[in-house]
């Protein structure tokens, strides 16, 4: 099992956010570079704010980068599905966690459904069948959809989050996966007023066979 205590990914993370700022913003500000480097149209200006920002050590969120990638590579078949052919890992969602338990984050205080419960229950309540819709409405890291991929592929997935940071944690996994679908930014409980942001994931994919993340500036979802 991955210990991400042990791994660059982790050890490079505490040292950006010992030099600048809380470690919650510096994981945010990490995941804005990351899912740049997937938009549809990236945003150069946010890129060169984070470099005068960061200075010299703007080069260590590309060597996270680097390693996530790595960490995913090595991991994405620790919940593998015979049946399918399909495995999956949360990385993002494991460096959340301990970076909310080790330094008490108050704003990372979310802990998500164990990976082996999502497995569970994922092949408990998965629709049988590829083109189904499916919501959900509190996705945290989007490892709970992640799980339900693997039982079931081909689905199109609506997930919200009222946190930022989760939101952009699932829409990378989502686009990792190559999963299809939206990932939005809001409160799912609220009829109106409820929405702040979202992406659409991998339109491409499918289409010109390469990943995407596709910024939504109106709520579509």
């Amino acid at each position: 099992m991955l210990n991400i205590e042990n791994t660059n990914l982790f050890k490079t993370l505490e040292k950006i956010s010992y030099r600048h700022s809380s470690y919650s913003t510096c994981f945010s500000d990490f995941l804005d570079i990351v899912i740049n480097y997937f938009l549809t149209l990236p945003n150069a200006e946010l890129i060169k704010s984070y470099q005068v920002q960061y200075k010299d050590d703007f080069k260590y969120f590309e060597l996270m980068f680097k390693e996530l990638l790595k960490l995913h590579q090595e991991n994405c078949d620790n919940n593998f599905n015979k049946e399918t052919n399909a495995g999956w890992c949360d990385i993002l969602g494991k460096l959340y966690e301990t970076i909310s338990s080790k330094y008490k984050q108050s704003a990372m205080g979310q802990y998500f459904t164990p990976e082996t419960m999502c497995t569970f229950i994922a092949m408990i309540i998965s629709p049988s069948g590829p083109g189904k819709y499916i919501s959900e409405p509190c996705s945290g890291s989007g490892r709970m959809i992640l799980a339900a991929n693997s039982v079931c592929l081909g689905n199109f997935y609506s997930c919200v989050d009222l946190d930022p940071i989760c939101t952009k944690m699932t829409a990378f996994n989502m686009m990792i996966h190559g999963l299809k679908g939206q990932a939005n930014c809001g409160n799912a409980l609220w009829i109106t007023n409820n929405w702040n942001f979202g992406y659409e994931i991998n339109s491409t994919l499918y289409t010109y066979g390469y990943p995407s993340i596709r910024l939504i500036i109106t709520d579509q979802s």
